[in-house]
């Protein structure tokens, strides 16, 4: 195999939608990645998930395992291999194996409902939906693949016949709620998701311009993941690790402030990717808990906006931390983060994301009064676009429409200050209105609903449900079950106001979302 050489010299070239910047020295494919490493460092602890820890030789020869698992279960080459399961070792592995025999990774969000589910492959058609024993009830039998058995495959480190696998080849479909409510299946090649990688590393040091084993002093990198590997800030966090040496430690499944605390107390954490919501809640547990995280070197928060107060307490609460923590701007579609801002930039204004990364190009389309408007991205890192639809934001030129609204700065840094779209970040899930609207509206005593957030200290976003009925005993507990039957736990709207005046509609008979809203926030319907 090709090996994994990186540059930082940035060139341009004809992209599939005109021209893009690229690095011109950049591996192969995403094997390579991993070979690379654990060649270099066989013998170093990779994964930590409670007592089991594995060393990237011994992670090697499970992904290789499991490969050999797929292609004896008929995967090949452009093949879709669904995830379903809890973050753990075993599923990094499955995704590794999934690139090793040229297949396509579609992870699936364990929050959805068997509905949900369902038709997300009925959308991919995976050869094989990979699960755990707690989620492969809501698969279907005949493609149902226990993730217990990849660990039967071949011991056998140097498998013969293993497809050729380059940057061409679609490697991973990250499914998104949009604004019309079904998940879209953003897909990427495997050169696409080296790019976001490779994008990440250049701020810092590329894997080959770090020593073998770092100075005294110096702390080994060791990443703390806390995001469900099936969002793309997952994803980005288990490569960027794996591409630098380092000790990627599993979170457990549901969020707690403390364990993560004693994680980086126990592990020495060096760095944390979060959503502002998990941030906040780790500064205030540590507020009353007597924990050392004195190995934090960096928080980067992301998914949702930046709450003003946020990168001073976590400044002071994390005193380890160079100059507080930092704030990052992306998406799904153009690959994950594209911008990234220094501390002070934070802290001075939390709508600044700052400036963008590597080869990442960020443009303001049809800038109004004070240089804002829709922002667009164009980037080597962009999703091909959604599997099996003809509907994508990526114009004719390349260029990605966000619908987030934003601004540059004189000096090239990026602000966002409001959103084009109507979807609804709870806490860094993405949540479609519309999807929650149609939930709500088949119960058979609404006679209208209208879905949009509100603020919310805890997750940055609420969900509130305006519902309209003339059903005098219909109550919020009534439409809090209904809606519990199709949609997932985090899409169940926190606040309810049940009505019996319409709601007002537009010139196209459209509900007035934004002016509900704005009536909402300044009555005493508001939530507390």
């Amino acid at each position: 195999m090709t090996a994994a050489i990186w540059s930082r010299e940035v060139v341009e070239e004809e992209g599939p939608r005109g021209p893009l910047r690229r690095y011109r020295m950049r591996p192969p494919s995403l094997p390579a990645v991993l070979d690379a490493t654990a060649d270099r460092w066989p013998d170093r602890v990779h994964l930590v998930q409670g007592g089991d820890r594995r060393t990237f030789a011994e992670h090697r020869l499970a992904v290789r395992r499991a490969a050999g698992v797929l292609r004896e279960a008929g995967v090949r080459p452009g093949d879709r291999v669904g995830i379903l399961a809890a973050n753990s070792p075993a599923w990094i592995a499955s995704l590794w194996a999934c690139w090793e025999i040229g297949a396509v990774a579609a992870p699936f969000n364990w929050s959805w409902t068997t509905e949900q589910i369902h038709g997300v492959i009925d959308d991919c058609s995976p050869a094989v939906v990979l699960v755990d024993a707690e989620h492969a009830p809501q698969v279907p039998s005949g493609i149902a693949l226990p993730m217990s058995r990849l660990d039967d495959g071949p011991a056998d480190d140097e498998p013969a016949g293993l497809p050729v696998v380059d940057e061409t080849m679609p490697g991973l479909i990250i499914y998104t709620s949009g604004t019309t409510g079904r998940p879209k299946g953003a897909t990427f090649t495997q050169g696409a998701v080296i790019a976001s990688v490779q994008n990440a590393l250049v701020g810092s040091r590329l894997p080959h311009e770090l020593p073998d084993e770092p100075p005294p002093g110096v702390p080994m990198p060791v990443s703390l993941l806390s995001y469900p590997v099936f969002h793309m800030a997952g994803t980005m966090n288990v490569l960027v690790t794996t591409a630098i040496g380092g000790r990627l430690v599993f979170a457990g499944p549901k969020f707690d402030a403390v364990e993560i605390l004693r994680l980086i107390e126990r592990e020495r954490v060096t760095a944390w990717g979060a959503v502002p919501t998990m941030a906040q809640r780790a500064a205030d547990a540590l507020a009353d808990h007597h924990i050392d995280v004195s190995s934090l070197r960096a928080i980067t928060l992301g998914g949702a906006p930046m709450p003003p107060g946020l990168p001073a307490t976590l400044a002071e609460r994390f005193g380890s931390l160079r100059g507080g923590a930092s704030n990052a701007y992306g998406q799904t579609e153009v690959g994950g983060t594209v911008t990234i801002g220094g501390a002070r930039d934070a802290a001075a204004d939390p709508t600044c994301v700052g400036a963008p990364l590597g080869v990442a190009e960020i443009c303001i389309d049809s800038p109004a009064g004070g240089g804002t408007g829709e922002v667009l991205v164009r980037t080597p890192s962009a999703m091909l676009g959604y599997w099996g639809q003809d509907e994508s934001p990526i114009g004719d030129d390349g260029w990605v429409h966000t619908g987030d609204v934003g601004y540059l700065d004189d000096e090239g840094r990026l602000h966002i200050v409001d959103r084009i779209k109507d979807i609804i970040i709870r806490g860094g899930e993405n949540i479609s209105p519309t999807a929650v609207e149609e939930a709500i509206a088949s119960h058979p005593s609404v006679d209208e609903v209208s879905v949009f957030s509100v603020p919310d200290a805890d997750f940055g976003e609420a969900i509130a449900a305006v519902v309209v009925t003339s059903d005098p005993a219909l109550t919020s507990d009534d439409l809090v079950a209904h809606a519990r039957l199709t949609l997932s736990r985090f899409e169940v709207p926190e606040h309810w106001w049940i009505r019996s005046e319409p709601l007002e509609r537009g010139t196209l008979d459209k509900v007035l979302r934004r002016q509900l809203r704005d009536e909402w926030l300044s009555t005493t319907a508001r939530p507390s």
